[in-house]
């Protein structure tokens, strides 16, 4: 069985995204390249009920109570294209999920990544749970040293008019030019109760010179209103990325965006090429 959700979306999503769309459009030549494989794994625990009649047989005494465990997945690659910039500056995706041993993908979507970890794709389509998880820490700024504080913490949030996510994020530096550790917590609380709230949290291996995530593995858990519960597991890895060469002398090394000279230097606005 698969179960889809998405994870900072969930609530009213359709709602919540009408009448926005990213300003790119078309289909412009990408200017970087990503490929990530993942595995999305779920668990729905729980109560279900029935007439109270046991499992021994028609007639037999029952609680009325039976337990609920069910589990389903996926596995896969996510293609993810930067296509450009919007007005204010978020990077522009085009991205597709491909499930292991389908012929085609699932629906290819253009999204906006905000600094603030919403994501905003085109109306009225929504973006997969594991799209979402790998969309939020490729935000132009996700790692903004403006507002990293000296132990290496910061806060994003943001609200709609369903929803409200607070994210707060802890980093660890290893030196060396390796990938830093960033530990995360999530909040995602729907205010008006049209869906469920969640606490979702894990730890991203982030490549500061790439301005990418290396990996991803995050734990979202629902949180209990009675009846089922789910639990979700989402891990990415990166597979290719445009924007990396390798060397046997030098390692990897980034290449230039080729808007700016630099790669999408936070707080500035590129002018798109003659």
């Amino acid at each position: 069985m698969r179960v889809f959700r998405s994870v900072v979306l969930s609530c009213a999503a359709i709602a919540a995204l009408s009448g926005q769309s990213p300003a790119p459009s078309g289909d412009p030549k990408p200017l970087r390249h990503l490929e990530y494989a993942f595995t999305a794994d779920y668990q729905i625990t729980g109560e279900g009920h029935n007439a109270g009649f046991s499992s021994g047989g028609l007639g037999s005494n029952g609680s009325g109570v039976n337990s609920l465990a069910r589990t389903g997945g996926r596995v896969g690659t996510v293609d993810v294209d930067v296509i450009g910039f919007a007005d204010d500056g978020a990077l522009a995706f085009r991205i597709a999920e491909w499930i292991r041993a389908e012929p085609r993908p699932r629906t290819t979507l253009t999204c906006e990544a905000e600094d603030s970890g919403q994501v905003v794709c085109d109306a009225p389509f929504v973006p997969t749970d594991v799209e979402g998880v790998l969309l939020q820490a490729l935000s132009r700024g996700f790692v903004d040293d403006t507002v990293v504080d000296a132990s290496g913490h910061w806060t994003r949030t943001y609200a709609t008019k369903h929803l409200k996510v607070t994210s707060t994020y802890a980093m660890t530096d290893p030196g060396a030019g390796k990938p830093v550790s960033i530990a995360f917590h999530r909040e995602v609380v729907c205010p008006d109760g049209t869906d469920s709230n969640w606490h979702e949290q894990g730890e991203i291996a982030y490549d500061r010179s790439l301005k990418a995530p290396k990996s991803i593995h995050e734990l979202a858990d629902e949180v209990p209103r009675g009846g089922s519960v789910e639990h979700a597991t989402f891990d990415l890895t990166i597979a290719k990325d445009s924007f990396a060469t390798v060397s046997p002398a030098t390692g990897v090394t980034p290449s230039p965006d080729p808007w700016t000279g630099e790669m999408y230097p936070v707080g500035t606005k590129p002018s798109p090429s003659p």
